[in-house]
């Protein structure tokens, strides 16, 4: 996405905000690895901190459509007598018809930019009002121009193995707890925790992702003390090793040039010293 603004960017540039800006994430409030991730890169990156935040905005959408995705899979996947009838029949419809707009959206997103210039004419003269519309005008913008350069299929497919790699991981953690089914339960607790991520809540999302991934596990016919062991596990194994990648990353590329700049300042003022 970000070659789409600069062509000469590589994978090592991308790596330490990519991985640094998660584990910022897990480890602050408000979301603080985001806002770093577009405020202190630009120099780095060569690219405008409009275009950066647009690419973490288009990334959220296509993530949006993975775990969307996914939960249709595993309640389409789960048996009838695990889950009431009626989560099926008044759950699946919605999702399915919120997953198919979001992937239309994605692949054709100029369709919405003449609605969105009518809004932004008509309240043009009241600027509260086009508070809430600037953001999704970044986004449909930074869609465009990745279409532009026909990356959506490819961003499509990415995200999505990404996205089931991650639902394997959940599996994994549930199998050995002995859960079954552990493949439907893996992807419909990452599905419904993930998207509690959506609430403002502490750093690492501590409580929240817990709570809502117990929460299903126990809709499935856990006991609330096994729930609550498989959540807390799940949230260690996704939370550890992604806040430790990612605190090295920022280590090697800011804090250990920086400790090596202050060591030499201080051998200076002890040589001036002698």
């Amino acid at each position: 996405m970000l070659r789409c603004f600069n062509s000469a960017l590589t994978l090592k540039q991308c790596i330490t905000p990519f991985w640094g800006g998660f584990a910022l994430n897990n480890v602050l409030p408000l979301r603080a690895g985001d806002i770093v991730r577009v405020a202190a890169y630009r120099d780095r990156l060569q690219i405008d901190r409009a275009h950066i935040a647009s690419t973490l905005l288009v990334e959220r959408v296509y993530d949006l459509l993975a775990l969307l995705l996914a939960l249709l899979v595993a309640l389409l996947i789960f048996p009838a007598e695990t889950l009431h009838e009626y989560v099926k029949t008044f759950v699946i419809l919605p999702i399915s018809v919120a997953t198919f707009a979001i992937l239309l959206i994605l692949v054709f997103p100029k369709v919405l930019q003449t609605p969105l210039k009518l809004a932004h004419h008509l309240i043009s003269d009241r600027p509260r009002l086009l508070i809430p519309i600037r953001p999704i005008e970044t986004v449909i913008s930074g869609l465009v121009e990745i279409n532009q350069k026909g990356n959506s299929a490819s961003l499509i497919i990415s995200t999505i193995i990404a996205w089931i790699l991650e639902g394997l991981a959940f599996s994994c953690v549930l199998l050995s707890l002995g859960i079954e089914p552990a493949i439907g339960a893996g992807w419909m607790t990452m599905a419904i925790s993930t998207l509690s991520t959506l609430i403002p809540s502490s750093p690492g999302y501590a409580g929240t992702f817990d709570f809502f991934a117990a929460r299903t596990l126990t809709l499935i016919g856990l006991e609330v003390s096994q729930a609550t062991l498989a959540a807390l596990l799940i949230h260690l194994v996704v939370w550890a090793p992604i806040t430790l990648i990612g605190s090295i990353l920022l280590w090697l590329t800011h804090g250990f040039g920086r400790f090596n700049r202050l060591k030499g300042s201080v051998h200076k003022n002890e040589f001036n010293a002698k």
